[in-house]
């Protein structure tokens, strides 16, 4: 990662004469010995935004915004220009508190943004306001999926997964991530989550599409563990909502260089909030309310079974050129590999046109089970002379279920439906059960996705397996009125890896209910997740445990007699069994962090998680918005879990 050095420097001191400092800095540049200092515009130099959602608590992410005034005389301050015609990345916003007006204490960081500003279109002075984000880069990068150059397809640790999705994307090197986390699977013992469970890569790659962004691979860890993550006082926290009921918390820190972590109690949990002069955070201008929240009656989860690939040496990285190992037919050199074996330019095996030569890998399987298949090709082109004929390149390919000693004459083919097909009242399969995966023009991908039915169990075999052929490419017209591809033309495709997963069961989704034995009205509308406890090793949306160097999914009801999925949906229950309280108001303080946990000193000292806050630094004055935490095992209510297979997927 880039390093950043200071160029640009504001000092102030806040109401309660706390020494505050923020610094611009500049990527690939040194420490300037004497930053220019700037001038803040007005009463209020700096402000950070936490922006919650009020109407949802359980929002996984909350991105912090900072907004620096400085006033703009001419030649002496930066013009406008020095942070808008930047890229993301430029600058970087660094924000600390100085207890012995000395040694910086960091508050908070994020990259400026040249996005949603304006400024006067007049002669200086006049205040400028540069605005700075956390969490900018996790939309647009992808989890980092690589190891050793090739991609990383294989079981890691939860820790090991959070440096893949979020210190890979957060673009500066000192990052800490503070889990406070405290229940976890027996299967485990006396482990942490963070180096004793395990996830799969393949929970957040997709073999047509790729990598999930970052954004979104944190997003389905957290809302699948009832957790949030947010920045506050210099690092990042990953919270599991119910354990900030805590009245201490067990913390487990890590950074890029140790996932494992370290253990720590955090005794800098709780701020009272009131009148007295022992609260840290005070009333202010009679701006306090109370919120009524409604009581849940009923909430909806979906899951979609996602099935680790089957696939043996699925990238061919083990050879140059055919034979590869674990792939069968007439496996020449013909074949050959291309790329760097990356995930961003992973390896692919080059297709020619028709040369007499096919190669086929077989996955054992079973009746009843289902399978999944994608597929993805790209075509190239290249025609001896001009012409206004479109053509479109093919990759010939098909899917069979065979018992291996008679696969060329009995056995069924899979459709692009879903449906197998019987091929054996024929005495083999032929051109109309093949896939053409087409790709039009120079350097286009073509892609197919099949979820299959039940596999039929008419083959009277215990040997039966699901077959992947990969036969050759050829170029057609795109309208079959039109001639043929000339002499010379030169075609073929580049086929990805391909993807057979196979489900242990008919089922492909899961639903999950809890309903409140309570008489209220409100049914959020359903909401989708990922992780949840299957004990089904084929399964990528299972957490894994390390049983004597294998991975196995964790046992049924492992999480203090429950599976993570029903302890998250129970969870909401538990915020949302009656009605319940909501701060909405301004309050003074320079101690209260959004990590923090707020005690109303006046209101039956009931606990309040932070959704919303605006903090303006200098008249240390927040604007915050904040729901209670209930106790867990507070909610009473009926929980099903129901399977469903493809026909009741709608």
């Amino acid at each position: 990662m880039a390093l950043y050095g200071t160029i640009y420097r504001m000092q102030f001191r806040d109401k309660k004469d706390l020494l505050w400092r923020v610094d611009l800095q500049l990527k690939n540049a040194a420490d300037s010995a004497s930053p220019l200092m700037l001038t803040y515009g007005g009463g209020t130099p700096i402000s950070i935004t936490w922006d919650g959602d009020e109407n949802d608590q359980f929002k996984p992410i909350i991105s912090s915004k900072a907004e620096l005034v400085y006033y703009y005389t001419g030649s002496d301050m930066p013009d406008p220009e020095t942070f808008i015609d930047i890229e993301e990345d430029q600058w970087l916003m660094v924000v600390s508190k100085l207890p012995d007006n000395t040694t910086p204490v960091l508050y908070w960081k994020g990259f400026v943004t040249p996005s949603s500003n304006r400024y006067p279109w007049l002669a200086p002075p006049f205040t400028y306001t540069i605005n700075a984000v956390d969490f900018s880069f996790s939309k647009g990068k992808y989890v980092d999926l690589n190891k050793n150059g090739l991609f990383l397809y294989d079981f890691v640790t939860l820790g090991e997964l959070l440096k893949r999705a979020l210190f890979a994307s957060v673009g500066y090197e000192d990052s800490i991530l503070s889990i406070l986390f405290n229940i976890k699977p027996a299967a485990i013992g006396t482990g942490r989550v963070t180096d004793s469970l395990y996830a799969h890569t393949d929970s957040v790659f997709d073999f047509t599409d790729g990598a999930k962004f970052c954004y979104d691979a944190l997003e389905q860890i957290l809302s699948s563990t009832g957790s949030r993550m947010l920045y506050s006082s210099g690092k990042y926290w990953l919270q599991r909502f119910q354990d900030l009921n805590d009245e201490v918390q067990s913390i487990t820190t890590i950074t890029p260089d140790d996932t494992e972590g370290v253990d720590s109690i955090n005794y800098d949990v709780q701020q009272p909030l009131g009148n007295s002069v022992s609260d840290t955070v005070i009333y202010l201008n009679k701006s306090q309310y109370l919120v009524v929240n409604p009581g849940l009656k009923k909430q909806t989860v979906n899951y979609d079974l996602k099935v680790i690939n089957q696939v043996r040496n699925f990238d061919w990285r083990t050879d140059a050129e055919g034979p590869f190992d674990e792939w069968d037919g007439v496996n020449t050199d013909i074949y050959t590999r291309l790329g760097s074996g990356s995930v961003e330019d992973p390896y692919r095996l080059f297709v020619p046109g028709d040369l007499g030569q096919t190669m086929y890998q077989g996955i054992p399987v079973v009746p009843g089970k289902r399978i999944r298949v994608e597929l993805k090709v790209k075509g190239y082109l290249t025609l001896p002379s001009p012409t206004t004929t479109e053509y479109q390149v093919s990759c010939k390919c098909v899917v069979t279920l065979v018992d291996p000693p008679t696969a060329l004459i009995y056995g069924y083919t899979l459709g692009q439906d879903g449906k197998w097909n019987d091929y054996s009242t024929i005495g083999g399969f032929g051109e109309a059960d093949y896939y053409f995966i087409s790709t039009k023009g120079k350097g286009d991908s073509g892609t197919l996705e099949i979820t299959s039915e039940p596999i039929p169990s008419a083959l009277d075999s215990d040997n039966l397996e699901v077959r992947l052929y990969i036969i050759y490419s050829e170029v057609t017209p795109t309208n079959t009125d039109d001639p043929v591809a000339p002499g010379g033309t030169i075609y073929y495709t580049h086929f990805f890896p391909p993807y057979i997963g196979v489900y242990n069961d008919i089922y492909i989704k899961v639903k999950e209910d809890v309903v409140n034995s309570k008489t209220f009205s409100l049914k959020p509308d359903d909401k989708d997740r990922f992780y949840l406890d299957r004990s089904d090793d084929g399964l990528s949306n299972c957490l894994f445990y390390d049983d004597a160097g294998r991975k196995r999914a964790l046992p049924q009801n492992d999480w203090n007699g429950r599976n993570i999925d029903e302890v998250v949906l129970r969870g909401e229950l538990d915020q949302q069994y009656k009605a319940g309280y909501s701060f909405d108001g301004d309050v003074l303080s320079n101690e209260l962090s959004f990590h923090h946990v707020i005690t109303l000193t006046d209101k039956d000292a009931k606990k309040m998680m932070l959704i919303r806050d605006k903090y303006d630094i200098k008249a240390c004055t927040h604007s915050i918005y904040a729901t209670e935490i209930m106790p867990i095992g507070s909610g009473i209510g009926d929980y099903t879990l129901t399977p469903l297979a493809k026909k009741e997927e709608d």
